[in-house]
């Protein structure tokens, strides 16, 4: 197979004036070191829903111009460490929204995003990766990143060091997911993020005695938190009721009402 040509796409026929490219829906399975040549003038490419499922070392290093890389909806499964990295480091917004295909590509992902020299990188989107977990730094080498987008995944921890290195960051988007609480370190670590946007809506938190610490930082943070989405979603008798302003006494004299009504 030509490494111009993949699965019958031919990169060669891309004008070199082309500003924006736009591949969608195909068969790609895998981009290659040369895949894109001769393209200068390239700022934004759209790879969504290809079924890429291999990314070469220096897959997009010949666009010296590109500032815009969506690659959602694709099956990452192997990423070399350097299949990110261009030369200037010109890319700024990322999309790999459901495009990781396993684990791997997590553990893939995270060196690629140490190795690929992103730093003027300012927005993120992993959602609907079905993420359980974020490896420590792996957002530390994202010196200016802006906005990361973690929703519509499985985490239900943040562990101390989850978002070291992150000094920019303006919105953390932790909706959609699996937390049932946050626990001290976690809070330690959103607390460091200074007052950001955070988004932690839409999440099965458990009002039981566990979820005080979370109670007590949202009634205290400076995080603009979007509080009106936070809600308990157990036991029966506080579903849907608000964490912020549900005081720690009332939490204790609903969660006793509660037992004495099954007595």
């Amino acid at each position: 197979m030509r490494k111009d040509c993949v699965l019958g796409v031919s990169f060669r026929l891309i004008p070199g004036y082309a500003r924006t490219i736009v591949i969608t829906g195909n068969n790609l399975q895998q981009i290659e070191s040369d895949s894109f040549t001769d393209l200068d003038n390239v700022t934004n490419i759209i790879l969504g829903n290809n079924r890429i499922s291999e990314m070469a070392s220096h897959s997009f290093s010949a666009l010296i111009n590109l500032r815009f890389l969506d690659l959602s909806g694709n099956q990452l499964a192997l990423l070399h460490p350097e299949a990110l990295s261009i030369p200037g480091s010109p890319l700024q917004e990322l999309n790999l929204s459901r495009a990781l295909y396993n684990t791997s590509a997590l553990t893939d992902l995270t060196t690629a995003l140490r190795w690929g020299g992103l730093r003027g990188l300012l927005r993120l989107d992993l959602s609907g990766n079905n993420l359980a977990l974020l490896p420590p730094g792996m957002f530390a080498h994202l010196p200016n990143l802006q906005q990361l987008f973690l929703r519509n995944n499985s985490l239900v921890a943040i562990y101390s060091g989850t978002f070291s290195g992150m000094n920019h960051l303006e919105l953390l988007d932790l909706s959609d997911n699996d937390f049932r609480t946050f626990r001290e370190d976690a809070l330690q670590e959103l607390e460091k993020l200074g007052g950001i946007r955070i988004l932690l809506g839409y999440n099965p938190y458990t009002c039981s005695c566990e979820i005080r610490a979370f109670v007590t930082w949202l009634n205290e943070s400076k995080a603009d938190v979007d509080l009106d989405s936070v809600r308990c979603a157990s036991p029966k008798k506080l579903v849907d009721a608000r964490l912020r302003g549900l005081g720690w006494k009332q939490l204790v004299v609903l969660l006793l009402s509660k037992e004495r009504s099954q007595i």
